[in-house]
């Protein structure tokens, strides 16, 4: 080869300016395509539920679906229902615990054995001994 020829041929613009704009032109379009790749499956943001009370009756909270009235009348079955459990409870409570003699007085059977379903109850070991 001739030396000369060599020389004397323009040399090309270099490429690693042109490469170097097209390479991180591809990255930002990869980023943006990997961006909506995966909000596409992202759950969609939720408002958080309302925790208003329904005040548009006076000020007083009424359920949907109920008059005033209804929900008066409502509360006012619960509060005897839940008086009435707590009679109950207070009656049961302020009878008293049997003893064991107590106990073996009512079930006892004629041969001996204690019958019924039920058995006494024990404080602890030893607390019917006097």
């Amino acid at each position: 080869p001739d030396p000369t020829l060599i020389e004397s041929q323009p040399t090309p613009a270099p490429l690693r300016c042109r490469t170097t704009a097209t390479m991180r032109a591809f990255a930002l379009l990869l980023v943006l395509a990997v961006l909506a790749f995966t909000s596409a499956f992202m759950p969609a943001p939720r408002a958080p539920p309302s925790t208003s009370l329904n005040l548009k009756r006076g000020g007083q909270y009424v359920p949907d679906g109920l008059t005033a009235a209804q929900y008066a009348d409502l509360q006012k079955k619960a509060a005897e229902k839940e008086a009435k459990k707590k009679q109950q409870w207070a009656a049961k409570r302020d009878k008293g615990f049997e003893t064991l003699d107590e106990f073996m007085r009512k079930n006892i059977q004629k041969d001996g054995r204690i019958g019924g379903h039920r058995g006494p109850k024990f404080k602890f070991d030893g607390w019917f001994q006097e």
